[in-house]
Parts: C-alpha cells; structure tokens; sequence
C-alpha cells in the first residue's frame, strides 16, 4: 500500500510460505514477508521498510515531518505490531476455547483504543490518511477470519472503527492489495486448526 500511494515502481513476487524457496531464505533471514530488495540490499520487517520507503521518497508523506508527531505515530505502529496484531494470532492460533474468550476480550480492549482516537476525526493519527491506518488496515482486513474460524467480528457499536474502516476500504491503495475472501481465509486454515508450524505460528502461539 505504501508503494502504491507514493506511486513506486515495483516487482511484485508472491511466496509460498508452506514451501519458501531458498533464494527467498537466502534475502529473508527471518523466512517472512515482506521482504523488499532494493540496490543489492534487502530490508524485512513491515514497519521498517515502511520507514524506508517514507523516508526514501519523501513526495506523499505517511510519516508526519515534526519529530514529535512522527514520534506518535510510530508509537501508535508499535502498539498494532507488538500489542494487536499478536492477540489477534493467539485468538486464531489457541484451541481452548476459555482462552479464545480471554483473547477476544483483549481484542475488544484494542478495539476500544483505536475507537477512543477517531472520536473527532476518520483517520488514526490526524486529518488525512497516514502511516497508522496503512498499518491496521490489513489487520481488518483479516478480521474476515477471526469471524469464520473463531465467531468474533468487529461489534456494530464500534460506530468510529466501521467509519474508518468504509473509508480505508474506499482508498485505490487497499484496492490495489486487497485479497479474495476465499483465499484469505483459506490461508490461515492452519492456523485455526492448529496444525500451522511456520515461525509466526510458533512466535504467536507461545
């Protein structure tokens, strides 16, 4: 999505992560994606090559220029990679379905964060769209998932959310990345079954 707002040409490659290929092992240390060559050097870490790309091609800002309010931002990313993002494996990820509840709790809790921020406003982190939407937006996106395999979904009473979340599904950058339901949810079969063995599932699933 980033590359697609600042209009960066780009080769697209798609990887089967049940059967990486070893040039792909051999640029991603860490077997994941998105992995993003560039002049001989390969950045990894969704965030990171975000910050690159920001920085690199300065025309459309995602990031704000004053360190303070870059500072927010970048607070507000931690907090959906380190905080959201892994409650939302371990909801996928756990068999027990007491400890689903726990997690679907926690989720709420989230939920109710990023509610509290566009009380007065559409967008996470200011008056147009940023790098924080860019970074909960695929999450959302996911929650397709969670309501197939775990009956949790985003409640109606989250009005500010499901604003945000019709105006991020109107953006051409998420139309540009989207994914068909039908193959998302199928992708993470296996990880509702309990049976992926990828090193997300193993990070998450701990």
């Amino acid at each position: 999505m980033v590359l697609l707002h600042k209009e960066i040409p780009f080769d697209y490659t798609e990887i089967n992560l049940a059967d990486k290929p070893d040039w792909f092992l051999d640029i991603s240390p860490y077997g994941k994606v998105p992995a993003l060559a560039v002049d001989g050097t390969t950045l990894y870490e969704s965030a990171i090559i975000n910050d690159y790309l920001d920085e690199a091609y300065p025309e459309r800002r995602l990031l704000y220029e004053d360190p303070l309010k870059r500072a927010e931002q970048r607070i507000l990313i931690d907090y959906i990679s380190n905080r959201f993002i892994p409650v939302f494996y371990k909801l996928l990820l756990n068999q027990d379905e007491e400890a689903q509840e726990g997690y679907k709790k926690d989720l709420l809790y989230h939920f109710d964060y990023f509610a509290s921020l566009l009380e007065d406003r559409i967008w996470l982190s200011g008056d147009e769209l940023s790098m924080t939407d860019i970074s909960l937006l695929p999450w959302f996106e996911r929650l397709i998932v969670l309501e197939r395999y775990r009956d949790f979904g985003l409640p109606a009473s989250y009005e500010n959310l499901h604003r945000w979340w019709n105006a991020c599904q109107e953006l051409p950058e998420f139309h540009g990345t989207r994914t068909d339901v039908g193959p998302l949810i199928e992708s993470y079969e296996r990880y509702a079954d309990g049976t992926a063995s990828g090193s997300t599932a193993k990070e998450m699933g701990t």
